[in-house]
């Protein structure tokens, strides 16, 4: 078996993923279309930000602009993903972040509170690793640990990950085992049934309104 695929409490069920064979193959390719018509309009939109946010991490600390990581993508192969750097050159090492993490550089900090360090991965939605609207990718090393301890965990291997989701939205922020129970429930709001077109455009739109009122709109809608 390849080394990237992954075995044990980490591989989902056949039978738990048997949801995916309600979608057609019309349904799926028309939700492709919409992922690359979204990431090309939000990279085009936030092409200032990729020329301004550089600078700034390069007049912060020394390092890279961006960082690539691998996570978990759908079926539980590898992917690699890509963000602006937020921390210290050399310290993301896969650990969790915590509060007041003091590898996280000052404009980082900026970053993570605006979710900019995420802009890059629209690129992994044109390239197919991730899709617009999905569950958000853990490590290997991190999902391996909460897979053992959350029941149905594996669960959110059947799906391809994604920018967003409603987990993203109406989730509080935290590190904890009961923020992940959390985060996975909040998933099964809308992958426990075929991701609709209506569902898929809530989540988009709503995500663009998290952007616009600065977080405001997570307090409402939860």
């Amino acid at each position: 078996m390849p080394e990237n695929v992954i075995v044990d409490c980490v591989t989902p069920k056949p039978e738990v993923c048997r949801i995916l064979e309600r979608q057609s193959l019309a349904h799926r390719f028309l939700l492709r279309v919409l992922d690359l018509l979204f990431s090309s309009a939000g990279l085009l939109l936030s092409l200032p930000l990729f020329l301004i946010i550089p600078v700034f991490i390069k007049l912060d600390s020394p390092g890279r602009v961006f960082f690539v990581q691998r996570r978990l993508g759908q079926g539980g192969k590898d992917i690699q993903i890509i963000k602006f750097r937020t921390m210290l050159e050399g310290e993301a090492n896969g650990r969790w972040t915590v509060k007041d993490d003091p590898r996280i550089t000052r404009v980082g900090q900026v970053l993570r509170k605006l979710h900019l360090d995420e802009l890059p991965q629209l690129l992994n939605v044109m390239n197919g690793d991730l899709s617009l609207v999905g569950p958000r990718p853990y490590t290997r090393e991190v999902f391996e640990q909460l897979c053992r301890v959350i029941p149905d965990f594996s669960f959110r291997l059947c799906f391809k990950p994604g920018l967003t989701g409603w987990a993203q939205l109406v989730g509080r922020k935290g590190d904890g085992l009961e923020h992940h129970i959390e985060m996975l429930n909040n998933d099964r709001r809308y992958l426990d049934q075929p991701l609709t077109l209506g569902i898929y455009l809530k989540i988009v739109f709503l995500t663009f309104g998290y952007f616009l009122s600065g977080g405001a709109i997570n307090r409402i809608i939860r």
